[in-house]
């Protein structure tokens, strides 16, 4: 099946429309499979080159036009193929140089999560997080943007590589989600946000919820209020 290249500039004004476009497009399957040509692209001086089959073009350029996203379609039939001649590893496998290979282990020397990217109608957010506490496999933090559906203030849990265990209310220190998560490591949890539970109100407060913590001299209290719109 025959290749449609297409140059797609990078948008500065908003570097992560594109990709969220299609991750969270519903008709995702229907668009085809799009890859990133960035070796064939490096070694012809074109940069943010895609390609994907004839075949799924007019629904990509549909998506494209749709979201004002500037594009160049490329013929580069030719230019390809002489790449794929050039880069095709013709020796066995148990031949090929593996000298540069390194086989000690690895250690961690830093541990970050990626930021969460929400695009919506012509918009994208990062999704920042503050974390408040990581302890025994258990981070506790807050969103920079909440916008969520629980409407009073709260921390996430990520425990072990479940990044949505659970939420804690940071009013009484109870599970909002799942509401029948009931067990010895959502006691333990609950113990840790109750130990930084003043800790995490600060950090509620910095975010951009319309609800706000109210504070007795230098504490603040269990009491929340809503900011105006």
């Amino acid at each position: 099946m025959e290749k449609i290249f297409y140059r797609i500039p990078l948008d500065l004004t908003n570097p992560y429309k594109f990709i969220c476009l299609l991750s969270n497009h519903k008709n995702r399957d229907k668009i085809g499979e799009i890859i990133i040509e960035s070796s064939f692209g490096f070694s012809i001086g074109i940069d943010y080159l895609y390609s994907l089959k004839s075949q799924d073009s007019s629904n990509f350029e549909s998506l494209l036009k749709d979201n004002q996203i500037d594009y160049e379609k490329l013929d580069l039939s030719h230019k390809y193929h002489v790449y794929q001649i050039n880069h095709t590893a013709n020796e066995p496998l148990e031949n090929l140089d593996s000298s540069f290979l390194c086989n000690d282990e690895m250690d961690i020397v830093v541990d970050t999560d990626i930021p969460q990217i929400i695009c919506g109608p012509g918009t994208t957010r990062v999704l920042h997080e503050e974390e408040i506490v990581r302890k025994d496999n258990i981070k506790i933090y807050v969103h920079s943007n909440e916008l969520c559906g629980h409407h009073i203030p709260h921390v996430h849990v990520k425990y072990n590589d479940n990044d949505n265990y659970c939420v804690i209310s940071l009013v009484d220190v109870s599970v909002l989600v799942p509401k029948n998560l009931k067990n010895a490591k959502t006691r333990d949890i609950c113990k840790l946000v109750n130990t930084h539970l003043q800790k995490s109100r600060a950090a509620w407060n910095r975010t951009n919820s319309l609800l706000k913590f109210k504070k007795n001299k230098e504490e603040y209290t269990s009491s929340f209020y809503r900011l105006p719109h």
